[in-house]
């Protein structure tokens, strides 16, 4: 799967470089539950730090935004 989404602009004289995030390395098996918990952090971050440095601001909240709903309603339950 391929998606193409648009960066940010520049700030004054600080050009916003392109950014090519591949997803297709193996989860590493780990005998504790803090390693993998340590892994995902890791993941996470570099992700984060990957899309906050070149997607416009606006697109960064929607995300966050569209995240937490989907999050959100996998938490719902009956009353």
């Amino acid at each position: 799967m391929k998606v193409f989404l648009s960066k940010a602009e520049a700030m004054g004289e600080v050009p916003v470089e392109k950014c090519c995030i591949e997803i297709s390395g193996d989860i590493p098996v780990c005998d504790k539950a803090w390693k993998l918990h340590k892994f995902y952090r890791q993941q996470a971050e570099t992700l984060c730090d990957a899309l906050q440095a070149t997607l416009p601001g606006g697109t960064v909240d929607s995300l966050l935004a569209e995240l937490m709903e989907r999050k959100a309603s996998q938490l719902r339950v009956a009353i």
